[in-house]
């Protein structure tokens, strides 16, 4: 046996080129150029943490044919790393078709693609081998298989590495079940896809993925991260004949595999979404205050140039200018959406009633114990009780505001006519 150790990063879902339609055409261009700086963050972070290999788990790319202003950094980066041994396993975003160059570009010697023809790449000298699956195309419902690879001179460390689903069993980009993530028989299974971070190290086959470092939208919002990973265990070394009646359980026990992942955080922009629950009596200052105090509570940790949604909840009230809110937000914050989910609270009013002929009411009102049966001969009509309209309601209250602020003057009372006549 000897003892032996391995580290890597782990890293994709990069989308190099997307766009933000739901965002201002400013908003998006800063974001796209700060898609720029994971290049930059990726080679600090293979230094600082003296990594072995560089796994790139698909979807770098947000086109199938990517422009040369995302693939000239993006080349720049793999030049700079020269040397270091970088696995790549295409996504559904800037997938490997047959018999084509991944992106149609010609890549250096230390890179290392999945694609039908390669599903293993062999490092002897780092006791080491890559198993892996590429996309073909932008969708790829059938899981796929991992190839069944065996060491010839003894225990190696062993990793999987595809882009796919995670967290849905329906997903048509390559749902990764329990079974083939075990199947893959690999010490560690390095998935993409998922945007958000996805870690379960006990597994009987631990896998991650480490999402996306820039969100695509509110609804990914949060710090992002690189993975750093570490493999230790002792490898049996002496041929294939002291391997043979050793099973999979046997062989990982023998191993002693250890795994380390922690993350690598980023410092790049993030989209940071907030709920403010209102409770309808709120004034401009007071939202302002109270959302600068939370928007400042996170601001610590995040990027100056973070992405604010702000989705206010609960009551309306009449007092709350959102225009102004946002007007308020824009002096500090490099980007503010304000989301206006409040509803008017609801007051007894008069009721009504709304008729839909030809439909018959689906429950029928029993009396004194009795059933009263419809009358068929007549027509059936749905009635639909409610109260007066939230708007209606609203219209009310502010008119009932309004008044009240207006300066009252005294009503002249009208003299008596006594009954004197005079």
């Amino acid at each position: 046996m000897g003892k032996s150790k391995i580290r890597f990063i782990q890293t994709g879902d990069w989308h190099l080129g997307q766009t933000w339609p739901s965002l201002s055409s400013d908003a998006s261009n800063l974001l796209k150029s700060k898609q720029y700086e994971i290049g930059k963050a990726l080679i600090a972070a293979c230094r600082d943490h003296q990594a072995d290999f560089l796994i790139l788990t698909g979807d770098i790319f947000d086109r199938v044919r990517p422009d040369r202003q995302c693939l000239t950094p993006f080349v720049r980066m793999i030049k700079e790393l020269a040397g270091l041994p970088i696995i790549i396993s295409p996504g559904n975003h800037d997938p490997m078709p047959p018999g084509e160059p991944w992106l149609g570009e010609k890549w250096p010697s230390n890179v290392y693609i999945f694609s039908r023809e390669n599903s293993v790449f062999e490092f002897p000298e780092l006791n080491i081998v890559f198993t892996g699956l590429a996309f073909e195309h932008q969708t790829a419902a059938r899981p796929g298989y991992f190839p069944d690879y065996n060491a010839s001179d003894g225990s190696v460390f062993q990793i999987a590495v595809a882009h796919g689903d995670l967290l849905d069993r329906d997903s048509l980009f390559r749902p990764l079940f329990p079974e083939l993530i075990r199947s893959s028989n690999a010490d560690y299974f390095a998935a993409g896809h998922n945007h958000q971070l996805v870690i379960d190290e006990k597994s009987e086959v631990p896998y991650a993925a480490a999402g996306a470092p820039i969100g695509r939208s509110f609804r990914e919002p949060g710090s992002k991260s690189f993975l750093c990973g570490e493999l230790s265990g002792d490898l049996i070394k002496g041929g294939r004949a002291n391997l043979d009646l050793v099973t999979r359980k046997q062989m990982q026990k023998l191993k002693n595999t250890q795994l380390k992942l922690q993350e690598y955080s980023l410092f790049l922009p993030t989209l940071e979404r907030i709920e403010y629950q209102c409770s309808g009596n709120e004034t401009n200052a007071d939202n302002a205050r109270r959302l600068q105090q939370q928007i400042r509570a996170s601001q610590v940790k995040i990027h100056p140039d973070s992405f604010w949604q702000l989705v206010l909840r609960g009551r309306k009230s009449g007092l709350t200018d959102i225009d102004r809110l946002r007007q308020y937000f824009q002096r500090s914050l490099s980007y503010i959406e304000i989301i206006d989910e409040r509803v008017f609270p609801g007051f007894p009013g008069q009721e009504h009633r709304l008729l839909f002929p030809g439909f018959a009411l689906t429950a029928e009102r029993q009396s004194s114990g009795h059933q009263q049966q419809a009358d068929e001969s007549r027509p059936k009509h749905l009635a639909i009780s409610y109260l007066v309209s939230a708007t209606e309601t609203a219209s009310a209250i502010v008119h009932r505001q309004e008044s009240a602020q207006q300066p009252t003057t005294p009503k002249l009372q009208p003299r008596r006519r006594s009954d004197t006549g005079q």
